[in-house]
């Protein structure tokens, strides 16, 4: 698989470099394996959509660090269904503490938010489940055409 360097992928996702590595200084992005010294970072397909989901994600007003740390581990689709990134807000259940009738305690933390990768026959049942108060919902399937456009891996 051929590698992509930061600039190609800034100047094909047209977003500025110097914001991204401002997030990368500060650690609200992680980057592809450490780079040797003088080198440029080897980025890949899968490293610039988790970049686009996270500019959409600063762009609809989340902090760069929450979005950076809810795309941290990846994003995947799915050969039978188009996929779903949600970040939600909401009830979320509690390691280890049990709550009425031994089911796991749920609690509402303020300003956290959670990212769920979801079929698209599941979304609505997703997100009208009583524990999402609210969400953000990106087609993944369509951020990935969009990104493999932008940077010449396939036609439009």
């Amino acid at each position: 698989m051929a590698t992509l360097t930061l600039k190609q992928i800034t100047d094909g996702l047209r977003i500025s470099r110097v914001r991204v590595e401002q997030w990368i200084s500060r650690g609200f992005f992680r980057t592809p394996d450490q780079p040797i010294l003088g080198l440029a970072r080897e980025w890949d397909i899968g490293d610039a959509m988790r970049l686009a989901l996270c500019v959409e994600l600063v762009d609809a007003h989340m902090s760069p660090q929450q979005a950076g740390a809810l795309v941290w581990v990846g994003v995947h689709g799915f050969k039978d269904d188009t996929a779903f990134f949600v970040a939600w807000q909401g009830a979320h259940e509690m390691a280890g503490i049990k709550g009425k009738g031994g089911k796991p305690a749920k609690a509402h933390l303020p300003g956290n938010w959670y990212p769920e990768i979801v079929r698209g026959r599941d979304l609505q049942n997703f997100l009208e489940n009583s524990d999402v108060d609210f969400a953000l919902v990106f087609n993944l399937d369509n951020l990935e055409k969009r990104v493999k456009v932008a940077l010449g891996r396939e036609t439009g």
